[in-house]
């Protein structure tokens, strides 16, 4: 476990999600996809049996594969430093093996400036994902191994808690809480106990079809929630919510039991942000205009996405993941709700045209230009 640079930096940003070693690799037609049961722009996790071994063997074993310190939440770490620089930690939490993934995963993300606060499992083997990258498309596969277990033991330690007292904003991705439900309940409450600002990704239509009760706890209780269409759409059907418009869904997701109790009497940018806007919704549409809805408004916002040439799109694994990175250094820049939704759609265009979930060649501080 890492510790903190000593009186130096204070850490914004809590991340906490299925810490996966990520593994790219280029198909050139859905062969692949049909003889193990994939879908394009799908994502599923799998056992580790013979049948994901041979998935995994057949891949890395003929192909260029690109390698990353990957999951959704740690993408959006990663990602979130390089915007933010060496000025401002960001710092994450997940379960890994005591093994040579695991190490190599730590190596990766330490490597990107983000501060570790893994859990290790001697019996239990780092997580995996594939992204196989086809055109614009990917399919995700993983099979999260360690990271199934984070339980509230592993949270609720005294170097932990002190780490995350000091945070604005605590994030959560969907994925974590299929599994460790027990602990997103607990980052409720310390969030509600210490006026910290909570953020939350669907992650998968899959997550919000096997998982309702827990996404709806999420929901409720989340400042800012994030997820694509498809997501939002399953969410509408899983939950009954009783409307298929897109901006219908987004209202009414915003209109769930929230009152902000624990942000109205904070003091700070991020927190006098929130106090303003209430609790944020947003669905991103790929190419399409973002859809956002808060309650400081009674219309749905419309924000368009900026225009990359098909030729240039590489990856389009990391858009959502990336976008939450952009959207959030907006709001700790104090940046207003729509200026926070151009700088996520900015990052997410630069990241979608790199071979991996990775910082382009592009300086961060282009992003302040964007109003």
């Amino acid at each position: 476990m890492e510790k903190l640079r000593e009186n130096k930096f204070t850490p914004v940003l809590a991340a906490f999600g299925n810490p996966l070693l990520d593994i790219y690799a280029k198909i050139n037609s859905t062969d692949i996809l049909e003889k193990y049961g994939l879908e394009l722009d799908g994502a599923r996790e799998i056992p580790n049996n013979e049948l994901s071994r041979a998935l995994f063997q057949e891949v890395c074993g003929g192909r260029e594969v690109y390698l990353n310190a990957g999951g959704s939440a740690q993408n959006t770490a990663r990602i979130f430093q390089w915007l933010v620089g060496p000025q401002h930690c960001c710092v994450y939490f997940g379960s890994i093996g005591s093994d040579e993934e695991g190490t190599l995963v730590e190596t990766l993300l330490r490597r990107s400036g983000v501060h570790t606060r893994y859990t290790y499992h001697r019996n239990l083997p780092t997580g995996r994902c594939l992204a196989l990258v086809h055109g614009e498309h990917r399919s995700l596969v993983a099979n999260i191994g360690a990271a199934r277990i984070y339980a509230p033991h592993h949270l609720n330690t005294q170097d932990n808690l002190k780490v995350l007292s000091q945070v604005k904003i605590i994030y959560i991705e969907g994925f974590f809480i299929a599994n460790n439900f027990l602990t997103a309940k607990e980052l409720i409450h310390f969030c509600q106990a210490k006026s910290i600002i909570l953020a939350f990704n669907l992650s998968s239509a899959y997550i919000c079809k096997e998982n309702p009760n827990q996404v709806k706890e999420l929901l409720k209780s989340a400042d800012i929630i994030f997820g694509n269409e498809d997501e939002y759409k399953t969410l509408s059907d899983t939950l009954e919510l009783g409307v298929t418009g897109l901006r219908d869904i987004v209202e009414i997701v915003r209109d769930l039991n929230h009152m902000h109790p624990h942000i109205i009497g904070k003091k700070g940018s991020s927190q006098q942000l929130l106090k303003k806007y209430g609790k944020i919704v947003v669905m991103t549409r790929a190419k399409n205009d973002v859809l956002c809805a808060h309650k400081g408004i009674d219309s749905i916002l419309e924000i368009k996405v900026p225009k990359v040439d098909k030729h240039l799109i590489k990856n389009t694994t990391g858009a959502g993941d990336s976008f939450v990175s952009g959207f959030l250094a907006g709001l700790l820049d104090e940046q207003c709700v729509e200026t926070c939704v151009k700088w996520g759609c900015w990052t997410a265009c630069q990241i979608i045209q790199q071979p991996s979930v990775q910082p382009p060649n592009v300086s961060p501080k282009e992003i302040k230009k964007i109003r």
